[in-house]
């Protein structure tokens, strides 16, 4: 168990909108409700992209963000 981890995707399909969760923990993994994410996404052609996600669930220390998907 990492203090960070990302919920796997399955396999989405260019031009989607798909959610991103990751999980975040103290050392003694613990959910942290009051992070700060942010993801870097890099396309198909180099670009990056920097997201931030959004509490989802204070229980699990869980954070959202939407990605889109393109071609």
């Amino acid at each position: 168990l990492e203090a960070v981890s990302i919920a796997p995707l399955g396999s989405p399909s260019a031009g989607t909108t798909e959610t991103v969760s990751v999980l975040v923990r103290d050392p003694e993994f613990a959910p942290i409700d009051d992070a700060e994410v942010q993801l870097v996404v890099t396309t198909p052609d180099g670009e990056a992209r920097r997201l931030s996600a959004t509490l989802a669930d204070a229980a699990d220390g869980r954070y959202d963000v939407p990605v889109r998907f393109d071609d």
